[in-house]
């Protein structure tokens, strides 16, 4: 005969809101920003891709948004290791004309040549799934004051 005991046992959920908005600090430089690319580790939940609506990539549970203008305006930019869905790099004030620019990188013109901005993070999950959450791990930003593109 053996007798099994238990001691202190805690029975927990977790129950995420639909949605969530992450804005960073203001990161500043020395030098204006020419180039801008963006780096991130993220995890969405396998099982979230029974959810996805029509027209929506399993990826928009994600969104990254970058701001030179302390969030006036917000740009929309990818990861690098989701290029596959749009632009992961930024060019500001580009000297390229039009027509000879990489359709592979976001590029904006501005007044003035930015030197400092600010991160936007918007993660969303099903209706039906409140115990899960997307997750971001890290990112990072590489910035460059020349434009070598």
């Amino acid at each position: 005969r053996y007798s099994i005991g238990l001691k202190s046992i805690d029975l927990r959920i977790r129950n995420y809101l639909e949605s969530g908005i992450y804005v960073s600090k203001e990161f500043s430089t020395i030098e204006p920003i020419k180039t801008l690319t963006f780096n991130s580790t993220d995890y969405i939940p396998d099982k979230f891709a029974e959810y996805i609506k029509d027209g929506e990539d399993f990826n928009s549970f994600i969104k990254y948004y970058i701001s030179f203008d302390n969030g006036s305006k917000w740009h929309i930019i990818n990861p690098r290791h989701k290029a596959h869905l749009g632009p992961c790099t930024m060019i500001i004030n580009s000297n390229s004309i039009v027509s000879n620019r990489n359709k592979n990188i976001t590029y904006i013109d501005m007044l003035y040549d930015p030197k400092s901005f600010i991160v936007k993070i918007e993660l969303t999950r099903p209706l039906n799934i409140n115990d899960e959450s997307p997750v971001i791990y890290e990112y990072n930003v590489n910035i460059n004051s020349e434009e070598d593109m």
